[in-house]
């Protein structure tokens, strides 16, 4: 340790026992110390990964006083604290694939200044559906109900190979793997099923991306009686049903051309007409 001594004395011609003192004083150079040494981020297409932070730190002498910069218009050190760093990148808008900057910490001070940071980011395509869930509607002993369908694609376009599962044995997929784009056609079959509500997922993954998994939630609803009137189903976005016996019931759902505002119907014969339904109702 470099340290300078000085020595004080008495000065008034008379030298004293223990009037000569010392003290230290340090005059080393800041040395500037970054953990970690280097970033790896990784996003989604369309999407941010979380912010990390460096810390910064004075492990030589005197007084640490550091700016720190980059060149890179997705990287951005906001806020910049005395001895924290926080980094923070917006990749939304970048194209699938590898970045790289570097973060310079400048101290003109210390003795191992200007410190480099490298920075990667690894931006990945991701699969994307055009809807996220499939509601299914049929009648006890009816016909099954339409077919519906998934429609996959990556989100920054291209080809991405995947996957699907479920696993009720009432829902069939056209097929079980693919390439994007592509349609898959999803069928209900309520042979055996009895009337209630029944629920599944169809999980789509990608060899190609180990980390994406997409679902998309699939309901299934057999009545007791059939839903004839068409003026309710076309006004409401069905969410459920309940019912009592072959005749009265209700449906439940939200209005689409509202701030998806919730409404209940009800009917007392068996379907043939909806009315909407009254708190005093559900006693």
């Amino acid at each position: 340790m470099s340290l300078i001594l000085v020595s004080l004395f008495c000065v008034f011609g008379i030298w004293l026992d223990g009037c000569s003192k010392s003290t230290s004083i340090d005059v080393r150079s800041p040395e500037i110390v970054v953990t970690p040494t280097s970033l790896d981020f990784s996003a989604r297409a369309l999407g941010n990964p979380p912010q990390q932070k460096l810390l910064v730190k004075n492990v030589g002498g005197g007084n640490l006083s550091f700016t720190a910069t980059n060149s890179s218009s997705w990287l951005t050190l906001n806020p910049i604290l005395i001895d924290t760093i926080f980094v923070n990148v917006l990749s939304e808008s970048l194209e699938p694939g590898t970045y790289y900057d570097t973060i310079e910490i400048i101290d003109p001070d210390a003795v191992n200044s200007p410190q480099y940071v490298p920075v990667t980011l690894e931006v990945r395509n991701a699969l994307t559906v055009v809807s996220d869930s499939l509601h299914f509607m049929a009648a006890s002993g009816g016909a099954n109900p339409d077919s519906q369908y998934i429609r996959i694609s990556g989100v920054a376009g291209g080809q991405i190979h995947f996957d699907l599962a479920s696993a009720a044995g009432w829902l069939t997929l056209s097929h079980v793997s693919g390439q994007t784009p592509d349609s898959i056609q999803i069928d209900a079959d309520i042979t055996g099923l009895p009337t209630g509500i029944h629920r599944d997922s169809v999980v789509i993954t990608s060899p190609d991306l180990p980390s994406e998994r997409v679902v998309v939630t699939c309901v299934l609803v057999i009545n007791s009686w059939e839903l004839r009137n068409s003026g309710v189903l076309a006004s409401v976005n069905l969410r459920g049903v309940a019912f009592r016996n072959s005749q009265a019931g209700w449906i439940s759902g939200v209005i689409p051309s509202t701030t998806e505002v919730g409404t209940v119907y009800k009917t007392v014969n068996g379907g043939e007409s909806w009315t909407l339904a009254l708190r005093s109702d559900y006693r």
